[in-house]
């Protein structure tokens, strides 16, 4: 190996602490985290990054001082001779390593201090390390569907949840058709608060299978899945090591009709956020509302859409701290969204209430509304109707694609395979669609001073918080208590005080529908918090169950057959078909817990 100045080689120089190298790191500053994440995620991973940058020569000496796990496993893994990338390569240790097996290899890696090591310690091949990272900020010359392998090694720990579907598909995109990915991931993992580890690094231990279904959904088939010891011996830490090859599929794929909505499809405004969206959560919350044609589409019903978008662009056009948030490019004489006049006086009148958002929604699921307030919606339900029909449902699809959904009227037509991508990971791609929905606001050209990815987000997020209040649903059982006793659904304790439990959790199913929440005991809904009842115990409530939505019908029937349509698909209640409608409700369960790695749970 070539020396470096001071007579050192590039790894001893790094083991002794050469001053060469400290002045080399003195004299970069530290790089400013991934420019395409939200301000929110990049401070949530500009802690992580800032932790390699100061500490990249301790990080160095402990990775080159031991042998790289992966030795002996790179033939096994990989082609021989063939063009593999590692993501995440550190002190560029398994970079070195395949290189010395004959691999045509490469590295990337978002710590700016650790490439320049990585880069001495290469010498005349250091243009093969080069400064990156997922899920977007890669160096030009890293193309798509040019890699026969991909190395990503203890890297996904780091990566936000709002990345992980983004950063699943690049990894997609960059592979070649057969190409493989050797994944590693922490299963194990001592002192973690908070998704933090004790050096303050972001560290988000996901189950193995969690992983794995993220990877086969959108393309890839695992080959091999092991757990290993940790190779720098660490105590009370393991790795799951996973396998996986790029499926070699004819025509393309809902999913990657999905991703392609959402980063190459023109846009001039927030509408195909809005509408993908609300298809993702609409199709994995309420997935009965379709009906499914002989042609190959399903048809969805346009107004829990229409719903859903008043519910999006609620607290983004609410200007309770004086920023207006354009949703597109304003073009004079013309608004930014048609629908904003319409929808800024709905908010107005019920803001001037106080709890604007919650009151609105009370109101419209008991049908209560006085005549100016039947009013005021409607304008607003007409515009945004023209709206979505004219825009996005018309205009949705590019190159790849070709035109996607057909306008109904009542009715919004799609490819039935799409619809059933969007019910099975509707919830992962929710996150990423925020986002870039965020990102897309804060890039328009006019948009006030003060207005930046981070405070769209915020705006959007807050109506998770508003969304999830149970306040209604309370009120309901506080006036059944006083008529007769209630008892905790899972336990049959009898309750003096009680916690209004979601049966299905609010994580998974943001789902405040009366036949979804239940009194439990403190105890024991502190207990199964957001686990997913097991299915035979779930079975055995059924008598309690039962009974409550009995009683929640008959104190609040218009509102309880509004909301059971979520779950049915329908919205007919009586006590003759509560059995079929209980048998429905554990079937959900089990979707849910197929479709997502919950912990199952009873008392």
């Amino acid at each position: 190996m070539k020396n470096v100045p001071g007579g050192l080689n590039a790894e001893e120089a790094i083991l002794n602490d050469s001053p060469h190298i400290r002045n080399c790191l003195a004299r970069t500053p530290l790089i400013p985290y991934n420019k395409t994440m939200s301000e929110e995620s990049s401070r949530e991973y500009k802690q992580t990054l800032d932790y390699y940058n100061t500490q990249a020569a301790e990080a160095f000496r402990l990775y080159t001082s031991k042998q790289s796990p992966f030795k002996g496993k790179f033939s096994q893994c990989f082609p021989p001779r063939s063009k593999i990338l590692d993501m995440g390569s550190g002190s560029g240790r398994d970079v070195k390593s395949l290189l010395d097996q004959d691999y045509d290899a490469y590295g990337i890696d978002a710590s700016i201090e650790l490439v320049k090591l990585a880069k001495l310690s290469l010498l005349d091949q250091s243009d093969r390390i080069q400064e990156g990272s997922l899920p977007d900020n890669l160096p030009a010359d890293i193309q798509e569907d040019d890699w026969d392998g991909i190395l990503c090694s203890a890297v996904f720990q780091h990566i936000p949840d709002n990345h992980l579907f983004d950063s699943t598909f690049t990894i997609h995109r960059l592979l070649r058709m057969g190409g493989r990915l050797l994944l590693t991931i922490p299963i194990a993992y001592p002192d973690i608060n908070n998704d933090r580890d004790p050096k303050g690094r972001l560290f988000r231990i996901r189950p193995v299978e969690e992983y794995i279904f993220l990877f086969e959904r959108i393309g890839f088939e695992l080959i091999s899945q092991e757990e290993r010891s940790d190779s720098l011996n660490r105590d009370q830490l393991s790795w799951g090591e996973l396998l996986f090859q790029k499926k070699n599929l004819n025509g393309i794929r809902a999913i990657d009709k999905i991703e392609s909505f959402i980063r190459e499809d023109a846009k001039v405004s927030s509408y195909k956020f809005a509408l993908l969206r609300a298809l993702g959560e609409t199709a994995s919350t309420s997935a009965r509302m379709a009906s499914w044609q002989s042609d190959g589409t399903v048809h969805i019903p346009i107004e829990p859409i229409i719903h859903k978008w008043i519910e999006y662009y609620w607290p983004l056009l609410l200007t309770d701290d004086g920023k207006r948030i354009y949703q597109g490019q304003k073009i004079e004489g013309k608004k930014d969204i048609t629908f904003r006049t319409e929808l800024e006086s709905l908010i107005q009148y019920w803001e001037e209430k106080g709890d604007g958002w919650r009151k609105f929604k009370g109101s419209l699921e008991r049908e209560s509304f006085t005549e100016i307030e039947q009013r005021l919606y409607q304008e607003t339900v007409k515009k945004i109707r023209t709206a979505l029909l004219n825009g996005p449902v018309k205009y949705m699809g590019n190159i790849k694609t070709g035109p996607v959904f057909e306008n109904h009227k009542k009715e919004i037509g799609l490819p039935a395979d799409l619809w059933s991508e969007f019910s099975m990971m509707g919830r992962w791609f929710e996150d990423s669609l925020m986002l870039r929905w965020a990102e897309f606001c804060a890039n328009i050209s006019n948009q006030p001073e003060g207005v930046n990815s981070s405070l769209i987000l915020s705006r959007m997020l807050s109506m998770n918080e508003t969304a999830r209040n149970v306040s209604l649903s309370k009120s309901i059982y506080d006036r059944l208590e006083q008529k007769t006793e209630l008892h905790c659904v899972w336990s049959d304790t009898r309750l003096s005080s009680y916690d209004l439990d979601h049966a299905i959790p609010y994580s998974l199913w943001r789902n405040n529908a009366l036949w979804n929440l239940f009194p439990a005991d403190k105890k024991v809904n502190n207990s199964k918090r957001d686990k997913l009842p097991e299915r035979l115990f779930l079975k055995s409530r059924e008598s309690r169950i039962r009974g409550y939505w009995d009683m929640c019908y008959e104190t609040e029937p218009l509102l309880f057959e509004k909301e059971l349509k979520s779950l049915t698909g329908n919205s007919n209640f009586s006590k003759k078909i509560s059995l079929d409608i209980f048998r429905q409700f554990c079937e959900q369960v089990e979707v849910l817990a197929l479709q997502n790695v919950v912990e199952r749970w009873q008392t």
